[in-house]
């Protein structure tokens, strides 16, 4: 086990391009294993047994930073009156992506290393190019907003506003005037979207209400519950099963099952909230996501999958979700609030699961935790600082790109390697979950 005894020189070089790397991942949203697990392994020398632990340990504090800025920031568009963190997609996401990332452990145990390592270069080469082009698209986006209105309108997390959409804002309140219902200024925006006299229009109010709360405690809760029950479920069979036993796997699927079962019940809870913003005809809101019957299907599907490649790549699911919410439409802004939400729960229980095994060298455990809430804390405050300067919350978006590009190099050299020394030890055929190899 590798202990702050043996520090070296090469340690120190590790430590800066990690720093480098977590200011960089701050303003995407992720937590960055893609880039810390090959610096902790090919350039501070930890081996892959507790380089991976530490990460995870390094990723878990960066989380924790990211998210004290996080859940003090509200929605970037004006017309909306919710918190930056969007914790229906927190619902929809995370407990698909956790039943995924199980059966893809499961998969990075049985697969021939070579085989995990060609899925691992095509699926983040083609993520990272495609979220490139996805940063080119926000980025025209931006300049076309620009020269149309002519001046940037930026607040500490706003987006561009051209002259244009201020006066449809401008429009729409003063036709829905006599239908509006009081509220704080701050609401206002959301409410006039109301329309004409309904059954139903007390009901939206509520609705709107409740997503204004910049802590959902029953939304987090549920969250937490999910996370503490997986939780209990890997300890449960470490403890109390026997590894390829019928309770070993009984316990393993425990958490599909139970984030699964999860997903039917916020569907509906989701499906319910897009009848009512139909019924009084409230239009839709760049960046939100159009919940319907296909798409509350579809995209925990997707997170399913990206849930699967997260486990099978032991690369954490920030790297695949952020990009996936761009492609749903997400602002990045959104986007990259909400994954950094979300990684703080799948950093959290991978941690505890190594803890289990032994891996975590706490020494450097406790160096590292502290060394991501720091450099994470500088990363938001940079970026931050950019897109309140600029008016460009695309440069979010060639972050993630970036950090995935890097990753794809990074995690295809360190994955080749050692899929290398598996191919000498003639280690290249279909493994088992219960088997260890030396």
């Amino acid at each position: 086990m590798p202990s702050l005894k043996d520090f070296h020189w090469y340690h120190i070089v590790g430590l800066v391009i990690s720093a480098l790397g977590l200011i960089l991942a701050a303003g995407g949203g992720i937590g960055g294993g893609g880039l810390l697990v090959p610096i902790y392994i090919m350039v501070m020398n930890f081996s892959e047994k507790y380089g991976i632990p530490l990460s995870n340990v390094t990723i878990l504090g960066g989380s924790i930073a990211n998210n004290i800025f996080n859940m003090q920031k509200r929605h970037p568009n004006p017309l909306v009156d919710r918190p930056m963190i969007d914790y229906d997609l927190v619902l929809l996401m995370e407990p698909p992506t956790i039943a995924g990332a199980v059966l893809g452990s499961i998969l990075n145990k049985i697969l021939p290393s070579f085989i995990v390592v060609g899925l691992l270069v095509i699926v983040l080469g083609a993520t990272g190019i495609k979220t490139w082009f996805t940063g080119n698209k926000a980025w025209a986006k931006e300049q076309k907003l620009l020269e149309a209105g002519g001046v940037l309108e930026t607040s500490e997390s706003a987006p561009l506003v051209s002259d244009e959409t201020k006066a449809e804002e401008g429009t729409l309140r003063e036709s829905a005037h006599d239908h509006s219902v009081v509220a704080p200024a701050h609401a206002q925006a959301n409410l006039f979207f109301g329309g004409q006299a309904h059954e139903r229009s007390e009901e939206y109010r509520k609705l709107l209400e409740a997503e204004s709360v910049g802590f959902p405690l029953w939304k987090v809760g549920a969250i937490v519950l999910c996370f503490l029950l997986v939780v209990a479920c890997n300890l449960a069979k470490l403890q109390f099963a026997t590894c390829g036993s019928w309770a070993y796997w009984a316990w393993m699927m425990g958490p599909v099952v139970i984030s699964l079962s999860m997903s039917s019940i916020v569907r509906l809870y989701l499906l319910h909230k897009g009848e009512i913003r139909k019924s009084v005809g409230a239009p839709h809101i760049d960046g939100d996501c159009k919940w319907t019957r296909k798409t509350t299907i579809t995209y925990p599907a997707i997170c399913t999958l990206a849930g699967l490649f997260a486990g099978m790549f032991g690369i954490g699911g920030g790297i695949v979700k952020g990009p996936l919410m761009l492609e749903m439409g997400v602002t990045p802004e959104v986007s990259a609030s909400t994954a950094a939400f979300m990684i703080f729960f799948t950093a959290s229980s991978a941690t505890v699961t190594y803890a289990t095994f032994d891996q975590v060298a706490w020494d450097w455990a406790g160096i590292l935790f502290c060394f991501g809430l720091i450099f994470t804390s500088l990363g938001q405050y940079v970026v931050n600082s950019y897109i309140k300067s600029t008016g460009r919350a695309s440069i979010i978006v060639y972050i993630i790109a970036t950090i995935v590009g890097l990753s794809t190099i990074l995690m295809g050299y360190n994955t080749g390697v050692i899929s290398y020394h598996d191919i000498e030890a003639n280690r290249i055929g279909f493994g088992s979950v219960c088997k260890k190899y030396s």
